[in-house]
C-alpha cells in the first residue's frame, strides 16, 4: 500500500511549495510561519522519542488552542503516534477515564490543566506527562515533580515522517458523552485530505490568501477542520484564540485580524449581533464567508462587515452540505 502521512500532507507539502516564510498561525498578535511550525513539529517528534512514546501508541492532549497544540497533533501523526486531543472542559476524573480507555502512553497539558494530572496518575501511574506552559509571561513554568517540561526539549532538528498509509490511525476524538460514557472515534490519515477536498476546496473555495477564525476549539471535529485541516491544507493562515470564546472576545479578535473565513454555530453569531453595538467594533470593510454549523447542515454565506456597525446583512447561499 502506498505510503501517506497526513502531517506531511498538511505541513511538509507547503514547505516544499515554497511557503516556509508564509504565516501559518496568528497567535496573540504574533506571526508563526510554516517553517516555524515545522521546527515545532520536529521538536515534538524528538520529545516523543525522548519520553519513550512509539508508533501506534496514543498521546492525550489537554491544551488551549496554540501553535504548540497544532505542533503536538501534527508531531504525533508525523511520528505514527495517535494524537488524542480532548475537551479542556472535562474534569480530572473524566480525563483519567479517557486516558485509561485509550490506553495512552503520554499526556500533554497546558498550565491551566495541570490539575488533571493527579487523577490520571492515580489511574495509570506509568504515563509520561509533558507540561506546556502557554501563559503569557511563562510564570508558571515550574512543573510538578516527575513531569517533563516542554522547555526541556530544545532539539528541533529534522525528523523523518513515519511510513504510515491513508488507512493508518492518525487521531482519535472523543464524543461529548451526552448519552453515556465518552466514546473514542478513530480517524485515519486519509480522512483529513478527504474533508479538505470535499468541503474546504469544493464548497469554501479556500486559497492561500484566506485567514481563518473558528469559535470551535481544536479538540472538536468541527474546530480541528476549521483551524488545522482547512487552513494548512490550503497553505493559508489561521487565527487561534486560546481562551474560552465569548461573543465580545471573538468580535474584537475578528475586528483586529479581519478573517476571510469565520466558523461558528448560529447561537454564537446571534451573540455577536447582540454585542456588536455595545462594543462599537471598528471593522474594516470586508466580506467574509461564514460557515454556520447546525446539527445536520452546514451553510456557507457571504457576510458584509461595515465599520462601527458590525454585521450588516447576509446574502446568498454559496453551498449546503449534509452531514
Amino acid at each position: 500500500m502506498e505510503t501517506y502521512n497526513a502531517a506531511s500532507w498538511l505541513l511538509d507539502r507547503n514547505i516544499a511549495a515554497g511557503l516556509a516564510d508564509n504565516v501559518a498561525v496568528r497567535y496573540r498578535g504574533q506571526d508563526v510561519s510554516y517553517g516555524a511550525v515545522q521546527r515545532l513539529v520536529w521538536r515534538v517528534q524528538r520529545a516523543l522519542a525522548d519520553i519513550g512514546v512509539v508508533r501506534d501508541q496514543r498521546v492525550v492532549i489537554v491544551m488551549n488552542d496554540s501553535p504548540e497544540m497544532i505542533a503536538w497533533i501534527l508531531g504525533c501523526m508525523r511520528s505514527g503516534v495517535v494524537a488524542v486531543p480532548i475537551s479542556t472542559m472535562l474534569t480530572g476524573s473524566d480525563v483519567a477515564a479517557i486516558v485509561a480507555d485509550a490506553q495512552a502512553s503520554g499526556l500533554v497539558v497546558s498550565t491551566e490543566y495541570l490539575h488533571v494530572i493527579e487523577p490520571v496518575r492515580s489511574t495509570l501511574d506509568s504515563i509520561r506527562v509533558v507540561h506546556v506552559d502557554d501563559s503569557d509571561d511563562g510564570a508558571h513554568d515550574a512543573s510538578p515533580n516527575h513531569i517533563e517540561k516542554w522547555t526541556a526539549f530544545t532539539d528541533d532538528t529534522e525528523m523523518p515522517a513515519a511510513d504510515t498509509t491513508a488507512e493508518s490511525s492518525a487521531f482519535w476524538l472523543y464524543s461529548s458523552g451526552t448519552t453515556g460514557l465518552s466514546k473514542g472515534v478513530m480517524h485515519a490519515h486519509g480522512n483529513m485530505q478527504a474533508t479538505f477536498d470535499t468541503y474546504a476546496r469544493s464548497v469554501l473555495e479556500v486559497t492561500p490568501t484566506d485567514r481563518f477564525l473558528s469559535v470551535a476549539k481544536l479538540f472538536f471535529a468541527y474546530g480541528l477542520g476549521n483551524s488545522l485541516t482547512f487552513p494548512f491544507g490550503a497553505g493559508a493562515t489561521v487565527n487561534l484564540h486560546p481562551e474560552r470564546p465569548t461573543p465580545a472576545a471573538i468580535g474584537q479578535l475578528a475586528a483586529a485580524e479581519a478573517p476571510t473565513l469565520f466558523f461558528a454555530v448560529p447561537g454564537f453569531v446571534a451573540g455577536i449581533l447582540d454585542k456588536v453595538f455595545d462594543i462599537r467594533f471598528s471593522f474594516a470593510d470586508l466580506v467574509i464567508k461564514l460557515s454556520i454549523f447546525q446539527r445536520d447542515t452546514c451553510q456557507v454565506q457571504s457576510i458584509t462587515f461595515v465599520p462601527t456597525l458590525g454585521i450588516r446583512d447576509a446574502f446568498g447561499t454559496i453551498g449546503k452540505l449534509k452531514f
